[in-house]
């Protein structure tokens, strides 16, 4: 409590040269720009709202859709677009309800990471101004960026984001919520505003990512996209957006690989140790009215999600954990508990599930400015060691080689006991019938048995 009361310096900043610290992302979708923004990660993976992917059927990802990831030139200088291998949607994602609204994008399988976006954890301590986004590429063949639209330090959530949506009134940790929307890069690609597309938090006057947008809320008018889309009519709407903080172990456990958080001062807090963290699912349906609107908002691509408002008993999921690879899919699934952090939990209150070196996937960068200069590459997934190099996939290596080396030892060791235990044995059988004692007893019998013939009745014969 003291520690989280301590006085912050304030110093004078530029948000947006501070957005230019880290890297920021797009969804491409079949060769067109999406709305889609993405929670960069590293140079392999991103996290997206699930609503901005095409499905077949069910809760099956069409596989005759590509994606590519559209990266800025921050941290590095290097701007790119790289086409996306695989994608793994959350088993519990529902895009009736939008609960667990997130996917992971892999690029650039097989190579190192050499840079990192990153999170922000523990929402209730020592986060600063929230900043939002909406970044624009002006275009999508040479990746050139546009400016960017930035909100710094937007008003708190008001009492109409609980009204307008049971899924945040059971999950605000998860979310933030506004009103504000931001003008469409272009008018070709939507005619009315849409919502901002990450987040970011101040930490000590530094900033870090902390979401992604997901879903709106909308009153007052119909979904249907006649008047150019959910958000161009004059209802009222509430934007909401995913904070990645819990979801870190999740996705780090997916990838196999280490993420990188920020909890300054303390090494000992960590994101969430459920590795199938999941939203708690809402119990009521929304009220009369009111539609849920999310994916993308760019009208030549026209593949925005809107559902209008369920009752209770069709508000569960069983949706599944879907990877596809090259345009193979395939699924496989994972029981995953609910588990939800309120706002009035402490720094120190988690529930740890799943295996015992969990936390051999997080990284805290409050405890180690380099962590790049220690990654270990394994089966080209690479992780991000700490300080201490007691974590990760390379102790996990020298652990498995030291026991196969005492494994061996060992068993040469036992045979060379049992040959010998074994040669003792033998060498005292061959004493005992040779003993000098014992051979004269049997001489005798000997003897005796020779002039047994003495004692024979021939009439027996």
């Amino acid at each position: 409590i003291v520690e989280a009361a301590r006085s912050t310096k304030l110093l004078a900043r530029d948000v947006n040269s501070d957005i230019k610290t880290l890297k920021r992302g797009i969804l491409a979708k079949n060769g067109k720009l999406t709305s889609c923004e993405l929670g960069v990660l590293t140079n392999l993976a991103s996290v997206v709202s699930a609503d901005c992917l095409d499905f077949s059927t069910g809760q099956n990802l069409d596989s005759s859709a590509s994606y590519e990831v559209l990266l800025d030139d921050g941290i590095d200088g290097i701007a790119g677009k790289y086409k996306v291998d695989a994608v793994t949607v959350h088993s519990e994602y529902n895009p009736t309800t939008k609960a667990n609204n997130i996917a992971i994008l892999e690029y650039n399988k097989g190579q190192s990471i050499t840079w990192n976006n990153t999170i922000a954890i523990k929402r209730e301590f020592y986060w600063g101004n929230m900043v939002y986004s909406r970044s624009s590429v002006s275009d999508l063949d040479s990746t050139a960026w546009g400016s960017n639209n930035v909100l710094d330090n937007p008003p708190a959530d008001d009492s109409s984001c609980n009204t307008m949506s049971t899924l945040y009134s059971g999950n605000t940790y998860d979310f933030t919520c506004m009103a504000d929307t931001v003008a469409s890069p272009s008018s070709y690609l939507s005619p009315c505003n849409i919502p901002y597309g990450t987040v970011y938090t101040y930490i000590d006057n530094t900033l870090y990512l902390a979401g992604f947008y997901s879903y709106s809320s909308v009153t007052g008018q119909s979904n249907d996209d006649s008047n150019g889309g959910p958000l161009c009519g004059t209802g009222t709407v509430r934007n909401y957006y995913l904070m990645i903080a819990d979801w870190t172990l999740f996705v780090a456990t997916r990838l196999d690989t280490k993420m990188l958080y920020f909890y300054p001062h303390d090494d000992n807090n960590f994101p969430d140790l459920n590795v199938n963290y999941a939203l708690t699912p809402p119990t009521t349906s929304d009220k009369a009215g009111v539609s849920l609107a999310g994916g993308d908002y760019f009208k030549d691509q026209g593949s925005f999600v809107t559902s209008t408002s369920v009752e209770p008993s069709s508000l569960s999921s069983s949706s599944s954990e879907t990877d596809i690879s090259s345009k193979d899919s395939s699924s496989a699934s994972t029981a995953a508990d609910d588990q939800t952090h309120k706002a009035s939990e402490s720094a120190s209150s988690t529930e740890t599930e799943g295996p015992a070196t969990d936390t051999e996937y997080l990284s805290n960068s409050a405890s180690n400015d380099n962590l790049l200069d220690e990654k270990e590459t394994n089966n080209n997934n690479n992780n991000i060691d700490t300080d201490s190099g007691a974590n990760g996939s390379s102790s996990t290596h020298r652990t498995i080689i030291i026991a196969v080396v005492v494994s061996f030892v060992g068993g040469i060791s036992m045979v060379a006991g049992l040959f010998y235990m074994f040669r003792r044995w033998n060498r005292s059988r061959k004493i005992t019938i040779e003993d000098p004692v014992d051979r004269a007893a049997a001489d005798n019998l000997n003897a005796l048995a020779t002039d047994s013939s003495d004692y024979i009745d021939s009439s027996s014969q």
